[in-house]
């Protein structure tokens, strides 16, 4: 599939959870499996590393899908300011996302090898969702594989749910084993700006009326 999207139009990444639940509501778990949703199901937990990175990190992360089906799966970006400037600095992020799912064969550190070995992009972050309940997440052990193999991307991180308190969890298991939580709500300023164009400016400028339908394509909205 290729999608239309402007290259410089990012998302704040509650509106891409937000689509996913609504979504959820209307076509059920169908869309926990069926191909036509893979996209969103990308975007969910690619908007619920970035709501959580941006918390941990004290800035705004936003997304956009890749207009092909290719790697990386998104695209990410934050500012932050510069001294003494009137412009903002933006920093890059590449990011590829799979899922161990309930069918899946293979235990969860076989399914983030099989992942990351082919990749050879040092730039890039690796996120997985584990969808599988009840198994054991075997962070640790993830960890010491992945620093003995030496994977070429930039990081890799696991997205679970913890079933004991309910919430979210996104652990970095290579080249660090730690994990930050998924924040249940965001400050407002995640929500005054759904869509933004990624330019040099001195603060985010929007990128006008736009609706964002469940293969991720934006539509601009007439006046």
């Amino acid at each position: 599939m290729l999608r239309t999207n402007r290259d410089d139009v990012y998302i704040s990444p509650p509106i891409v959870v937000e689509l996913f639940n609504s979504t959820r509501k209307e076509v059920g778990d169908r869309i926990l499996s069926d191909a036509k949703y893979k996209v969103l199901r990308e975007g969910w937990i690619a908007a619920m590393f970035t709501s959580a990175l941006s918390v941990h990190q004290g800035k705004i992360w936003r997304i956009r899908p890749n207009k092909e089906d290719v790697a990386p799966d998104y695209y990410a970006f934050s500012r932050e300011p510069i001294p003494g400037e009137k412009y903002m600095q933006a920093t890059n992020s590449s990011l590829e996302v799979f899922e161990w799912g309930r069918h899946s064969r293979d235990t969860l550190l076989e399914a983030t090898q099989k992942k990351v070995t082919p990749i050879k992009a040092r730039e890039m972050s690796v996120i997985g969702y584990a969808a599988r309940s009840n198994q054991e997440l075997a962070f640790r052990e993830i960890f010491k594989k992945l620093a003995e193999e030496q994977p070429e991307v930039l990081e890799v991180w696991i997205l679970a749910r913890i079933k004991r308190t309910k919430t979210y969890t996104v652990s970095q298991v290579y080249p660090h084993l730690f994990s930050i939580p998924v924040p249940n709500s965001l400050p407002d300023e995640f929500w005054d700006r759904p869509f933004v164009s990624k330019r040099r400016s001195l603060k985010d400028t929007p990128a006008g009326m736009l609706s964002l339908n469940d293969q991720m394509e934006f539509t601009e909205i007439e006046k």
